[in-house]
């Protein structure tokens, strides 16, 4: 069950769908072509070149965000890296417990 819950998107309920252009999808199976792990070290690439300013971190409801690895990686870095974070939310209600 958690496995079709990840394959939706968290706003649409949508399934995500692969592009269907030719180029080659790699995944975590191959960890060193795989583009899905890189983000953290392309925000180093992108500050050093200073071509970023900030990035967007937008929050799900469920704050779900915050359960995914590489998110997490993602915010640690640009934290290291004094990129100003920037939190969008659906509703000020989203943040209550």
């Amino acid at each position: 069950a958690e496995f079709y819950k990840k394959r939706r998107d968290t706003v649409t309920g949508e399934i995500f769908t692969l592009c269907d252009c030719p180029t080659p999808k790699r995944f975590n199976s191959e960890r060193d072509a795989c583009e899905l792990n890189k983000f953290d070290a392309m925000l180093v690439l992108w500050w050093t070149e200073k071509r970023i300013r900030h990035v967007v971190v937008a929050l799900d409801k469920e704050l779900l965000l915050f359960s995914r690895a590489w998110c997490v990686a993602e915010l640690v870095q640009s934290r290291r890296l004094k990129i100003e974070q920037k939190l969008k939310l659906e509703s000020r209600e989203a943040l209550s417990i």
